[in-house]
């Protein structure tokens, strides 16, 4: 993964970088904000579904609590796996296509500093490959900060890991992970370990959906809805924020196409 690194950085460089102000689950906030202010729309959390299910022109989801909850069309936007489990009487081509997908796990790193982080990524090295260690890159977190922005801390360094790490790091108890990584850390950017004020760790355990050879044959299955329900998320095409974005945009379209056709009838 971390040969691939530099190419990546290169890409990046090419195009325009976008950063969430407050972090990217304001995206979400944002959009459900203008759900439920513009169009009145009700939000239910908390409560796991059970199932989902397409029969008598209705779509059904029903909730482990009991509750059934009817829709003209629903929208998952949940893992392939998941997808797999709860929608009922899912055609074999659409089974056959959500099994094929699988997840790597990934994991990243908040190392906050008593130092500036270009003490030890100097100007113009925001974003450092690894090689032969737990993390696989490392990145300035200053980087895409406002300069103008107040601080709480005087700098932080980001770490990212593949999946045989992160597995590791998930089966670690919180005082051994933040040992381990804080070696790691010393061993690639020597003094920022003592530097180091605190360290915060997410694990994800769905983070990726690797592109595994024969992957392609199933791109169409995976974005084709069955009946009415439609599908969308990282998994679909392609992996990564990216891709739940524009398979989001592609299920939307697919159910405004669903709509007008049942209006033409």
């Amino acid at each position: 993964v971390a040969a691939f690194q530099p190419l990546s950085n290169l890409l990046h460089l090419t195009s325009v970088e976008y950063v969430v102000e407050g972090g990217t689950g304001n995206l979400v906030k944002a959009i459900v904000d203008a759900l439920l202010v513009q169009h009145g729309t009700r939000l239910i959390r908390g409560r796991p579904v059970k199932s989902v299910t397409d029969t008598d022109g209705v779509a059904r989801i029903n909730l482990e609590d009991g509750e059934t909850l009817l829709a003209r069309h629903a929208v998952l936007a949940v893992p392939a796996d998941i997808a797999a489990r709860i929608v009922d009487d899912l055609p074999s081509w659409k089974r056959t296509a959500l099994q094929a997908i699988d997840y790597a796990e990934d994991a990243s790193v908040a190392f906050s500093l008593s130092r500036p982080a270009t003490d030890f990524l100097p100007h113009g090295i925001w974003r450092l490959p690894v090689v032969g260690r737990g993390m696989i890159g490392l990145c300035n977190a200053e980087h895409a900060s406002p300069p103008d922005q107040p601080r709480r801390i005087a700098g932080m360094i980001r770490g990212y890991t593949g999946h045989d790490t992160a597995h590791l790091l998930r089966n670690m108890a919180g005082e051994d992970r933040h040992a381990f990584l804080l070696a790691d850390l010393d061993a690639i950017l020597p003094g920022a370990a003592a530097a180091c004020t605190d360290v915060q760790v997410a694990l994800w355990q769905r983070a990726d959906s690797p592109w595994r050879v024969g992957r392609l044959k199933h791109i169409e299955a995976l974005a084709r809805p069955t009946g009415r329900i439609f599908f969308c998320g990282d998994y679909v095409d392609p992996s990564g924020m990216n891709g739940a974005v524009l398979t989001g945009q592609r299920a939307a379209a697919q159910l405004c196409a669903a709509r007008l056709g049942e209006g033409a009838r």
